[in-house]
């Protein structure tokens, strides 16, 4: 059996898949990094690097429990576990495993960047903003070349080099990205998500799907239906304490954001808070916000902010000088850039 310690994201994505295409026994232990579970001493000891994914087989080496961390490192021994996914003959073996680490040293690097720059980083970032775009826009194109004359990205065959890819290429919406321009990505999109394991994983009750507890005034702690921007893949409880009332929509966006503040700025950085909601209540389309302070690392805090569409989160408000507003009242208390751990589609009545 395989624990499987995870949350959301592309590369935790890929191993889901990978356990689902390997027909691979295993157990989701989901790793809360809203409550900065991943920096507890038991999970220290299964990641150092202190971020998901990583699996422990019981059945590892030897017949001993192994942990194995890094995406690409688990898709390797995952490949190497079963046979499957990699293949035998040297020079195909090769080509697999070049464009995997393409994938987990340029694709998803510049891709995350280019989303936290474009999206999260607010002003003042124009040149890595451009920087991450243009990289990011070099390797679709890469990619683009290379599927234009084989079906997948290692040759003839399904391999863990497309299972890497796939998460970060579909993104198109997410990474605005033109797919009328990149044909041979998109055939090969749609191509791997008709894969049984891609579309079970999508849609089923099971790893495709996120579920917190969201209470409302009238439905203390009902249980909604949460998929991360545009896909999710981890299958979690998240409890979300009682204050928390929103705004029900049938359909409705929640951003999370970890803000580290500095020491002995605890304080001012609340008062600014509070000083700042009325920003937050005027900007086009929010409808809830609210501040979480963590029992165990008293200098972070957990923002949660509600809106009515993606378009109002990513675009609208960002380049609003409310926002700038928002920065100025409090951007000096912050130890580092604010950052956007999920922006979540809730999906009342599921």
């Amino acid at each position: 059996m395989i624990d499987f310690y995870a949350l959301t994201s592309p590369n935790v994505q890929k191993i889901f898949i990978m356990l689902e295409e390997c027909g691979l026994p295993y157990n989701i232990k989901p790793v809360d990094v809203w409550a900065g579970e991943q920096f507890s001493l038991e999970f220290a000891k299964i990641n150092p690097l202190l971020k998901v994914p990583a699996i422990v087989d019981s059945d590892g080496p030897g017949g001993k429990p192994y942990a194995v961390i890094e995406s690409g490192a688990i898709l390797i021994y995952l490949a190497e576990k079963t046979g499957k996914f990699i293949p035998h003959e040297p020079a195909a073996r090769y080509d697999t495993l070049q464009w995997l680490i393409v994938q987990v040293a340029n694709l998803g690097p510049m891709s995350g960047q280019h989303v936290h720059f474009s999206k999260f980083a607010g002003g003042g970032h124009d040149y890595s903003a451009s920087r991450y775009r243009t990289q990011m826009l070099k390797l679709f194109d890469l990619y683009e070349q290379r599927l234009s004359t084989r079906p997948f990205v290692a040759g003839d065959d399904y391999t863990i080099a497309d299972i890497a890819a796939w998460p970060w290429l579909r993104n198109f919406e997410l990474l605005a990205v033109d797919a009328g321009k990149y044909p041979a990505i998109k055939k090969w999109v749609d191509k791997i998500a008709a894969r049984d394991a891609s579309s079970d994983a999508e849609n089923s009750p099971g790893p495709s799907t996120c579920y917190a507890r969201v209470p409302d005034a009238a439905q203390h702690g009902a249980l909604a239906r949460v998929r991360p921007f545009p896909h999710s893949r981890a299958r979690i409880i998240m409890p979300v304490p009682p204050p928390l009332v929103f705004t029900w929509t049938n359909r409705m966006i929640l951003e999370i954001a970890q803000i580290d503040v500095k020491p002995g700025m605890e304080a001012e950085f609340e008062t600014g808070v509070k000083k700042a909601a009325p920003i937050f209540k005027r900007a086009k389309g929010c409808k809830f916000m609210t501040l979480q302070r963590s029992h165990e690392m008293p200098q972070r805090y957990r923002l949660f902010v509600q809106w009515e569409t993606l378009e109002n989160h990513t675009k609208d408000f960002r380049e609003s000088a409310d926002f700038q507003e928002w920065r100025k009242l409090v951007g000096h208390c912050f130890s580092a850039p604010p950052n956007v751990e999920h922006v979540v589609e809730v999906i009342r009545g599921v």
